[in-house]
């Protein structure tokens, strides 16, 4: 019998603990309101999601004190999984520390130049250009770092698991019907949901899309990928399925790729494949094939591009063609941004503070008055934290993928296969349509990547109950 490396122990108690149990379902219905204020990308949204979120995590951390249990789940085989993120998370702490002179000509020279041509000549500063904004995106931040927190403490049961992939996956499936039924399919504009705009109303849906293949994959038996089907009972088996819950969620998958291609988002719809195609492939690399997943996942997505080339992927393709990456201000501006990142190439010019200084970068080719984002997050992100701050995150985000990686190849327990797929897919494809927008800076969609990451990574440490109770039975017999 094979061996499983990846599988953690049941928990040790069926006890439901009150907090976790709070703490959770307080979770789902963050997770429900987030998208719909503009994706949360107003200060007083994202401010009361600061309150929710924190206000949820004293009240855990509280009765955890009064009732000592301890950790469970990934946090046992993997404790980096939460130490590396919230290394990157304190990061901007560091950028408002003030430094003598002598300190920060040696690690920003720049942010010492600037601050004399202010006359604010003498004193100790900070290296950040704008301190204010650099606290406010530090606690923006630290909400993201306790919902990822939240989640992996919450969800150590596979019920939990299911129910919060459930709620993700309508989610998605709102933003897409609210998508199609409130605006022009066949509008130039696009269609953006609850959002402003509909590259970000993409990126939602790059994280629900996947979390829906995920479920699929997690119906799986055991069973029925034992016995190969012929043509004719697969059809048959195809035309039952569609009146049970896989018929529905494989109806709705095909309506959010619908609403992500009439959304034109050329960035989102070329991540989202990309980073689908990329987690098929693993699919052959697996020490445990099932064609069954194969014979689910890809038909599906043919299905789903078929209908967006119906619908709306001409028009998506057509707007490809037309513009030239030259012709864009995001070539501009990604222009302008290198020289930013040159003059403050080590810790950068302080988290949030990108719009407080680019304009002394911008070239003049730029049309746009003002820009508070590079539409490159990764970009951005080396200008306002710089080398080190990008390769903190980079080091977290890498070895999330590494382990999740791992899990999906290792791992025959269809559950954990389907949400080690949607932490993979999600993540990736939002990273790569960060090469082109700052989806990272709309909170609800950040706070829906650190979900699906989480809800990943306790897809490799999830218990396989079946395989635990063979494993009794036979210790009994001994």
């Amino acid at each position: 019998m094979s061996k499983e490396p990846f599988m953690m122990p049941p928990p040790s108690s069926n006890r439901d603990p009150l907090s976790d149990r709070w703490a959770f379902y307080g979770l789902l219905v963050l997770l429900l309101w987030l998208p719909l204020p503009l994706g949360s990308n107003r200060p007083w949204a994202w401010g009361l999601m600061e309150v929710w979120v924190f206000t949820i995590l004293f009240f855990w951390f509280l009765d955890r004190y009064r009732n000592p249990r301890p950790l469970e789940g990934v946090f046992i085989l993997y404790p980096l999984i939460f130490i590396l993120p919230a290394l990157w998370t304190c990061y901007p702490l560091l950028q408002l520390i003030p430094l003598p002179e002598r300190i920060l000509k040696l690690l920003s020279p720049a942010s010492l130049e600037v601050a004399r041509i202010a006359g604010m000549t003498g004193g100790w500063r900070p290296i950040s250009l704008d301190p204010h904004l650099t606290l406010t995106a530090w606690l923006k931040g630290m909400a993201y770092l306790a919902v990822f927190w939240l989640t992996l403490v919450t969800t150590t049961t596979r019920p939990r698991l299911r129910l919060l992939a459930i709620t993700i996956f309508c989610c998605g499936t709102l933003q897409a019907l609210w998508g199609i039924l409130s605006g022009n399919m066949l509008s130039s504009m696009g269609l953006h949901g609850t959002f402003v705009n509909r590259n970000h109303f993409a990126g939602f849906l790059e994280l629900t899309i996947p979390v829906g293949f995920g479920l699929l994959v997690a119906w799986l038996d055991h069973q029925s990928m034992r016995n190969r089907p012929t043509w004719g009972e697969s059809l048959q088996h195809a035309l039952h399925a569609l009146g049970t819950g896989k018929g529905m969620v494989s109806i709705l998958l095909v309506t959010q790729f619908l609403a992500l291609f009439l959304s034109r988002s050329r960035g989102g719809s070329a991540a989202l494949l990309c980073s689908l195609f990329i987690v098929t492939l693993m699919t052959n690399q697996r020490m445990h094939k099932s064609s069954r997943e194969q014979r689910l996942i890809l038909p599906l997505l043919l299905v789903s591009v078929v209908a967006g080339a119906w619908f709306g992927l001409e028009h998506l393709v057509e707007r490809m063609l037309a513009t030239t990456l030259q012709q864009l201000d995001r070539w501009e501006i990604a222009v302008s941004v290198t020289g930013l990142i040159r003059d403050y190439f080590l810790v950068g010019v302080g988290a949030g503070a990108f719009a407080t200084i680019f304009s002394m970068y911008r070239n003049p080719g730029l049309t746009g008055e003002f820009y508070d984002h590079a539409h490159n997050d990764h970009l951005e992100l080396i200008a306002e934290q710089g080398l080190l701050g990008y390769l903190l995150l980079a080091l977290a985000m890498a070895y999330s993928w590494r382990v999740m990686g791992r899990a999906f190849v290792q791992r025959r327990d269809p559950f954990a296969r389907g949400m080690l797929l949607a932490g993979l897919a999600g993540t990736l494809s939002l990273e790569l349509h960060a090469l082109v927008d700052f989806n990272f800076h709309i909170p609800a969609n950040a706070v829906f990547f650190m979900v699906v990451m989480a809800m990943g990574l306790q897809g490799a440490a999830i218990h396989h109950p079946n395989r635990y109770q063979v494993r009794e039975r036979r210790q009994q017999h001994v």
